[in-house]
């Protein structure tokens, strides 16, 4: 009895977040008895049993077999972990022995795991106590506590925490194959657990970091606690970054056998010391490899912007590969680029309102709607139209080579109005709407420009002038004036109130003028044309404002910024390029040449990203921003949620 409320007094005295509570004492049947605070998650096993079905908060979801979610076991097991190491340590650094470490004496709750049943529970200096029976329970002793005189060593209790690691992962005892009476026996020849063909290396290795023979090579508690941090750091760096990636469950990441068990050996382990971390870089670093190699799989494109932290950790073991994949893996592509869907030629391109959908038309004759995180057509093929599209909030206008033209519901796909007859049944080359969305403008074969009223499809005026077909028309920004461009490799500006050209036609370019745009000021207009030139012209003046921009093909495509700063043009030899709109410069960005004719480019609204059609079948989509630049891989792990 005397001995029993020793044990209870030991437990009363220590106080540690990661060890259960003392609350009181009483007696039943003349026999002391513990209370504890209620641990509604059970023992640390009956927790995670619970976890990997996914009845537990901490895990997010039930656990399948896929490589991410078991890198979200190996996450929670390793939080497990620290926490039970920390609490042992504390002990440890008081001088104390538990004596009985094992699952069962591990109980959790609200996610937080504690320390239990300080039944056997000595002073470590204190060798009076000698005799086996109190040495804990048998599947969890160390070899050295089978021995005659043996006493209750924090050595043994390292031992026993061995087993706890893969009791937490396999749900099993210790030698659980083998008889009691034959428990022994096995204690010296074989290690508690085989290794299960799913935990990870770093598991298993701290495993036999606490199951050496030597009770003066086992790893110690402090020790271990630290490395079980640094591995939890890494392997929640990872969870998160992989996490934010879209079909992440799909992904191949060689995880939990990376290539780098042999480097996990037990003599590795015994010799590391507390500041030494490569043990557990190596690790991660393995395992941010093969993510890295299945995100660059085919079908798998990210942003580069979402991988700087895999690159920054590679960074801290190999700075030179680092560097590398800095240089080779940059590309503002995006995730899910190209779309595919379109049997023929992809003509143009549009953004809705939200920049999440775009809406694409091409030579076989219809219209999709793309959602552009998925990369799926949402609605459509609408049939009948194939030519140009333009955009103006749920509504979108199609025209046709038939000459016709028609108006979609953007939401449903449902026909709002059409098809309406335009330029005598002739080509319709273009459509455009005013910014308040109540004129539509059209570009005909029959050399005509035409504005529309976009809600009831009556002819407003005819703009009469040019003398070959007209290929392209825009809106000034305040929606008076109209701009158009023609095979007769001029540009004309119109007042939309009386559809009377303004002044004489821009002349300068040498071939068909292809595509023409207004600044968001209206003050400059831009126009791309077969001569492989863009020109910039003062649109009050009727002069050009710099040097012809020379392209190293024909211009086919042009689309300006929403806030009138970057131009971005695509040529007929498959190539992109992006231009300061105010000086003309290049802006280098390194887009992946389609593969054929680039016939239409265009921004989000909100300016983040650029979509390009092409002869080649394909919608490509590219980052406008600079986040795909910001690899930054020498900052410091845990830099600002800001810098990514």
């Amino acid at each position: 009895m005397k001995g029993i409320e020793q044990e209870l007094d030991i437990w009363r005295q220590h106080r540690h977040p990661y060890i259960l509570p003392l609350i009181g004492i009483y007696l039943r049947q003349g026999f002391p008895c513990a209370v504890s605070p209620w641990c509604d998650s059970g023992t640390i096993t009956q927790y995670m049993k619970s976890a990997r079905g996914g009845s537990e908060p901490e895990l997010e979801g039930p656990v399948t077999n896929c490589d991410f979610d078991l890198l979200r076991l190996h996450c929670l097991e390793m939080k497990l972990l620290a926490q039970v190491a920390a609490g042992l340590a504390y002990l440890h650094a008081h001088n104390f022995a538990h004596g009985d470490i094992k699952a069962s004496n591990i109980l959790v709750k609200g996610g937080v795991a504690q320390l239990g049943d300080f039944g056997f529970s000595i002073i470590a200096a204190d060798r009076s106590s000698n005799t086996s029976s109190h040495l804990g329970t048998a599947r969890w002793f160390a070899p050295e506590s089978l021995r005659e005189h043996a006493h209750r060593t924090q050595e043994a209790d390292m031992w026993a925490l061995g087993c706890v690691i893969l009791e937490m992962r396999t749900l099993l005892v210790p030698y659980h194959r083998v008889p009691d009476a034959a428990v022994p026996l096995a204690i010296l020849k074989d290690r508690p657990f085989e290794r299960p063909s799913d935990v990870h290396p770093s598991l298993w290795s701290m495993a036999e970091a606490c199951w050496s023979r030597s009770p003066k090579t086992r790893i110690a508690s402090p020790t271990l606690a630290g490395r079980i941090k640094i591995t939890l750091e890494y392997a929640t760096l990872l969870r998160e970054t992989l996490g934010a990636l879209p079909n992440v469950r799909s992904l191949s990441l060689g995880y939990p056998n990376s290539n780098s068990t042999a480097r996990f050996s037990l003599a590795s382990v015994v010799l590391k010391r507390d500041t030494d971390t490569s043990l557990d870089l190596t690790l991660a670093v393995a395992t941010a490899r093969n993510a890295l190699r299945a995100l660059e799989a085919p079908g798998k494109r990210y942003r580069p912007a979402a991988l700087r932290p895999i690159i920054r950790l590679i960074s801290r073991t190999d700075p030179r590969l680092a560097e590398q994949l800095t240089l080779n893996l940059p590309s503002p592509v995006i995730l899910g680029s190209p779309l595919r869907g379109h049997p023929y030629s992809v003509h143009s391109v549009v953004f809705l309102p939200d920049s999440r959908r775009l809406v694409s038309s091409s030579i076989d004759q219809t219209v999709r709607i793309w959602d552009i995180e998925t990369g799926d057509t949402v609605i459509g093929p609408l049939r009948g139209h194939g030519r140009n599209v333009a955009v103006h909030g749920s509504h979108i206008a199609s025209g046709s080579y038939d000459g016709s033209f028609r108006i979609w519901d953007a939401d449903s796909g449902a026909l709002r109005l059409g098809p309406i007859a335009a330029h005598n049944g002739k080509g319709l080359n273009f459509i455009a709407y005013s910014r308040n969305g109540t004129r539509i403008a059209t570009a005909g074969d029959d050399t005509r420009a035409v504005l529309w009223d976009a809600n009831t499809g009556v002819a407003l005026h005819e703009m009469v002038g040019h003398t070959a077909p007209v290929l392209c028309v825009a809106f000034s920004g305040d929606g008076a004036r109209l701009v158009s461009g023609s095979q007769d490799n001029t540009l004309r500006i119109w007042d939309i109130t009386s559809g009377n050209c303004i002044g004489e036609p821009l002349t300068g370019h040498t071939d068909s003028v292809r595509v023409v745009c207004f600044s968001p000021d209206a003050k400059r207009v831009f126009s791309a044309s077969d001569d492989s030139t863009i020109r910039i012209w003062d649109a009050e003046m009727r002069k050009l404002i710099i040097e012809p921009l020379r392209m190293n093909s024909r211009v086919l495509c042009m689309a300006l910024s929403p806030d009138g700063k970057r131009l971005v043009s695509g040529s007929f030899n498959g190539k992109i390029a992006m231009r300061d709109a105010e000086t003309g410069v290049g802006i280098l960005t390194p887009f992946n040449d389609h593969k054929a004719a680039v016939w239409g480019t265009a921004f989000s609204p909100d300016g983040r990203k650029i979509a390009s059609t092409s002869d080649d079948k394909t919608i490509a989509l590219w980052d406008a921003t600079n986040d795909w630049k910001r690899y930054d891989y020498r900052r410091r792990l845990g830099g600002s949620k800001n810098d990514d």
